[in-house]
């Protein structure tokens, strides 16, 4: 059986936006390490040009869609479910601190909160965590 996560995206009020659940790899240096990589360094934004890279998101909806877009590739691995069930090992929420653009991210591994911070500094090796 795999390791199992929920990636919850908060929009600026704080209410969930989106609960993936990830059905194997939900670790740190699996599903935390491709976050990181692939949306670590994504600003949040509110209105765009055409000339914006893709490490842009027009605020959390659109953020939202990203990920779904770049997780759900094929059938079965990745599921929208309901916002209040997050019960798998690891748990990973995307906010917006006041006023800043940056995704920060607070990490649950069994009910017990690892990483509370920027997306692009969370460690991705379990051990590294901060308490």
């Amino acid at each position: 059986m795999g390791t199992r996560s929920n990636t919850i995206i908060k929009n600026n009020d704080g209410n969930i936006l989106v609960n993936m659940c990830r059905q194997s790899d939900g670790y740190l240096s699996g599903h935390g390490a491709e976050l990181k990589k692939e949306f670590g360094n994504t600003k949040i934004i509110n209105g765009f040009s055409s000339e914006e890279s893709p490490k842009f998101a027009n605020g959390m909806g659109c953020l939202s869609a990203q990920i779904i877009a770049h997780f759900k590739q094929e059938i079965g691995g990745f599921y929208i479910v309901s916002p209040k069930k997050a019960e798998n090992d690891y748990c990973y929420v995307l906010y917006l601190k006041k006023g800043d653009n940056k995704i920060s991210v607070k990490v649950k591994c069994s009910d017990k909160i690892i990483y509370d911070g920027l997306l692009s500094e969370m460690p991705t090796e379990e051990g590294e965590e901060n308490e």
